[in-house]
């Protein structure tokens, strides 16, 4: 199992990821991540609480914790708000593509969300 523990502050964030090695008695934790978000100090709250959230959202992408549900309870068990939580695909790259080709894709995006069986679509396409 992932975990992430992550110690809430608006100037400096830390973060630890760690694995509970399953058949282990005692149960053995492994780190696999650990650091500090630092935000500009001289920045608005909004401006560093929007860095902040950038970053623990790679932190999960990266490292994928098997349990989100617990790491929403543990965020609002330190006094955050979670309005929304899930775990989403991001592109690790972008690309861009030409006019033509974008019309393309919106013309294949609309048939696939079309279709009942396509529950999700995902694009590493430039916006």
């Amino acid at each position: 199992m992932i975990i992430i523990g992550i110690d809430p502050g608006s100037v400096i964030t830390g973060y630890a990821v760690i694995e509970k090695v399953k058949g282990n008695k005692p149960a053995r934790l492994d780190v696999i991540d650990f650091g500090c978000i630092i935000t500009d100090k001289f920045s608005t709250t909004g401006e560093r609480l929007n860095t902040i959230h950038k970053e623990i959202e790679k932190l999960i992408i990266k490292h994928k914790p098997e349990d989100l549900d617990a790491v929403k309870k543990a965020l609002e068990e330190k006094g955050l708000k979670i309005e929304n939580a899930s775990l989403d695909y991001v592109a690790k790259e972008e690309v861009t593509i030409s006019e033509k080709e974008k019309e393309q894709a919106e013309k294949l995006f609309e048939l696939l969300d079309d279709n009942d069986a396509v529950n999700n679509i995902y694009s590493n396409l430039k916006n």
